[in-house]
């Protein structure tokens, strides 16, 4: 009888470890389940937001959400399971996806579409340090571009207008400057012109503020 009721107790002790373990399992899942879910609903939220093209591709390649696509498709049929082999995308855009998903590192690349630049950049999705997909997006980077190419020539422009007065003073410098230089009008008009050219530069550096 001893020996029934030790093993019993034991038998009781087990099962209730057990089943105490069940529990603590299923509520770890029920919470994971729950955060699953609202990470799912933020992800969804967070692609609503972006105001340019997006899309996520899942470890087969296949492309799991997308959003503003509809500039990255030359061709306007739709397509039903998009991947990154199997969609209407512009050659540039094709090749882009595909590059981001073989090669499962991160991407930044210039992509001209229908002549509007694109910044086009992949990061690759990992899941315990394992790749799981890949982030694609595309962000118009046209004003930003078009605002360099201003600078450059604003620059250009500024930099050779700054040049001129400054190299004919330089010039009559050198010529005031000599050791035999005696010419008494000659001077009288340098001294004038770099004047006029002190003038210059002035209403120069003004139009530049």
């Amino acid at each position: 009888i001893a020996i029934f009721m030790i093993e019993k107790y034991h038998y009781d002790s087990n099962a209730l470890e057990i089943n105490n373990e069940n529990k603590d399992l299923q509520e770890q899942l029920r919470f994971t389940g729950k955060d699953s879910h609202l990470k799912s609903k933020q992800l969804v939220a967070i692609f609503a937001s972006m105001p340019f093209p997006i899309l996520l591709l899942d470890i087969n390649g296949k492309i799991v959400m997308h959003h503003h696509i509809d500039v990255l498709n030359e061709s306007k049929q739709e397509i039903t399971n998009i991947t990154y082999l199997n969609n209407a995308f512009y050659y540039s855009v094709k090749d882009f996806v595909h590059d981001a998903f073989i090669l499962e590192k991160p991407l930044e690349k210039i992509i001209n579409i229908q002549d509007v630049e694109f910044q086009a950049m992949s990061i690759p999705v990992l899941a315990k340090g394992n790749y799981s997909g890949s982030l694609v997006l595309f962000q118009n980077i046209s004003k930003t571009l078009e605002g360099e190419k201003m600078q450059k020539r604003f620059i250009a422009d500024a930099s050779h207008e700054l040049k001129t007065p400054i190299a004919v003073m330089k010039g009559m410098v050198e010529i005031l400057n000599r050791d035999d230089f005696d010419d008494e009008q000659i001077q009288k008009e340098f001294l004038h012109q770099i004047e006029e050219e002190v003038h210059r530069l002035e209403n120069l550096v003004k139009d530049l503020l």
